[in-house]
């Protein structure tokens, strides 16, 4: 259904040379959606999306650092950006 979702988006638009930018790195697809959530396109949005960092991997500075989980399981449909960005 996702990799549905993100395939459809991208067969619609125009040529290649024209066409919608649509990352492949899983960290850009990241930033992308996370630029569409913010309006980026104002002072206080543009600000905002200069400090967002997207890491492919966890920065050697962050590995011992405490993780957040998630006590109760939720179950739903979901895939990881890795796979996405190699099936699209």
């Amino acid at each position: 259904m996702i990799v549905h979702d993100y395939q459809q988006s991208r067969v619609r638009g125009g040529t290649a040379l024209k066409g919608p930018h649509f990352p492949k790195n899983p960290e850009r697809i990241m930033k992308r959606t996370i630029r569409n959530m913010i309006p980026y396109k104002k002072g206080k949005g543009t600000e905002a999306l200069k400090r967002v960092m997207c890491y492919n991997e966890v920065p050697a500075e962050y590995e011992k650092s405490d993780k957040i989980k998630i006590l109760k399981e939720i179950k739903v449909n979901s895939i990881t950006l890795k796979e996405l960005s190699k099936v699209i």
